[in-house]
């Protein structure tokens, strides 16, 4: 596939997927004075899972599960 064709299918799917997502929103908060319908709900969650990043725990650790070492290192002013 030429680059300029491979460009345009991305930029395709890219508007799409827009379309797509903003279909999605709309259908998850239509109505915000009644209880979500189920269709609402997927909806939602679909939007939400796409839309926002996953928020994951992160643990540091040293060597063999021990803290984490630390080196101070001072460089010298190029001033001086």
């Amino acid at each position: 596939m030429a680059q300029g064709n491979a460009h345009t299918l991305a930029k395709l799917r890219q508007k799409n997927a827009r379309l797509i997502l903003e279909r999605l929103r709309k259908e998850a908060v239509s109505n915000p004075d009644e209880p979500m319908t189920t269709l609402q709900l997927k909806a939602a969650e679909i939007y939400l899972r796409k839309s926002m990043p996953d928020l994951k725990a992160i643990e540091h650790s040293g060597d063999g599960g021990g803290p984490i070492q630390v080196a101070v290192v001072k460089f010298a002013d190029s001033n001086t």
